[in-house]
């Protein structure tokens, strides 16, 4: 099994998520994970062996939990899934497929979040002239 996913990040890059998994001579399932941003160096997440089955599952059945489980951690962090490698898509095919703005699982816009104000240094609130402000602070109308 292999899920290949992509996404736009905040500064409009593509990033690509590889997800395998594959059944070893020994018996076991190992899911291997590559991240990386299109065009740029890829990056091994560290390996997950399936050694056993838990809650009277097959080894494969847990596998197959564990795959299905990462593939959708990255679906609900927006992330779209292609059908075939990303090497056989061009640049524009893969900003089509994206899209212009980042979203999250059910295409909706992703939200900017604000920063409390004490965690933000000094030398970066006095730099502006003016500021905005929201009168919906607190949730409320």
């Amino acid at each position: 099994m292999n899920k290949t996913l992509i996404t736009k990040d905040a500064k409009g890059k593509i990033r690509v998520a590889e997800i395998n998994c594959e059944l070893l001579d020994s018996g076991i399932y190992l899911i291997t994970r590559v991240t990386y941003q299109y065009g740029g160096k890829k990056t091994n997440q560290p390996s997950i062996e399936i050694t056993e089955g838990k809650a009277k599952r097959t080894i494969k059945e847990q596998a197959e939990l564990k795959f299905n489980s990462l593939v959708k951690e990255k679906l609900d962090k927006g992330y779209k899934e292609i059908e075939n490698p990303v090497d056989t898509y061009t640049h524009e095919e893969l900003e089509n497929i994206v899209g212009q703005i980042v979203t999250d699982a059910n295409g909706f816009a992703k939200h900017m979040l604000a920063k409390q104000a004490d965690k933000v240094s000094d030398k970066t609130i006095n730099k502006l002239d003016f500021w905005y402000a929201s009168r919906k602070i607190d949730g409320r109308p």
